[in-house]
């Protein structure tokens, strides 16, 4: 009724983000035209939506994964914290991420396995990985990585925000625990893995009774089990967990 538009202004201005503020039409779409995005369900009737952006006037947290635009007109109109926009974003990062530690790492791993084997420097001699404590260096490279990438999760879609809803908030925060705690099972996991595969190659004779072309396979698998895999089960855990718990929400 005040002929106006409220929004989050973001980096529409300066690389600096803006806060909620009332624009004209005039200033808002800098000559450009307007669409208006219909919202055939919504929680919020057009003037509590307009009400809840009030409340908003004038904070200054914007953020582009986590506290966007987007996300600011969603909450306001269905009390949801979403943007289609960051959401396709993470999605097609993520997999391009894992797509390409899993080409690095095998390729890595690949090159070193089939050297070792072939030279018989260091992989068949598997009980020395352990003597040289390289089986324990390898997943504290997986753990950091891992707690990297979590880090880089919270900060970004699993933020934590004053005006989210506590049920929201804890959700976020079960989330980001439960990616935490999947970083340390997970590089558990591979270290006990290629420990025990150390062990029974060795103590089992098993080197003598496989093929050569299958040690260095274990070894990528070994290696990529105890560096690679906890950043990628973390993240696709943290973000399960936040879908899950966060799924019948609704802000207040």
């Amino acid at each position: 009724d005040q002929g106006g538009v409220l929004h989050y202004a973001g980096f529409s201005d300066a690389a600096t983000g803006a806060p909620v503020i009332r624009d004209s039409f005039h200033d808002f779409s800098q000559g450009c035209k307007i669409v208006v995005q219909p919202h055939k369900t919504r929680k919020y009737t057009l003037l509590e939506s307009i009400k809840r952006a009030e409340q908003r006037l004038g904070e200054a947290n914007y953020d582009l994964p986590s506290n966007n635009c987007e996300h600011f007109v969603n909450w306001c109109i269905n009390g949801k914290v979403k943007s289609r926009q960051v959401e396709k974003v993470a999605t097609y990062t993520t997999v391009i991420i894992v797509c390409l530690t899993v080409i690095v790492v095998f390729n890595l791993f690949a090159v070193t396995g089939f050297s070792a084997v072939n030279s018989s420097m260091l992989f068949p001699r598997l009980a020395e990985l352990h003597g040289t404590k390289l089986i324990l260096i390898f997943s504290i490279l997986g753990i950091i990585g891992g707690l990297a990438l979590v880090a880089a999760l919270s900060f970004t879609i699993l933020r934590d925000y004053v005006w989210l809803s506590l049920a929201e908030r804890r959700s976020r925060r079960i989330a980001r625990r439960s990616a935490v705690l999947t970083v340390f099972v997970t590089a558990s996991v591979g270290f006990v893995y290629i420990y025990v595969l150390a062990q029974k190659l060795l103590v089992g004779d098993w080197l003598e009774k496989l093929d050569p072309g299958i040690v260095p396979k274990l070894v990528n698998i070994s290696l990529f089990l105890a560096t690679a895999l906890p950043a990628i089960v973390a993240i696709s855990v943290g973000l399960l967990v936040h879908k899950i718990l966060s799924r019948d929400i609704s802000q207040v």
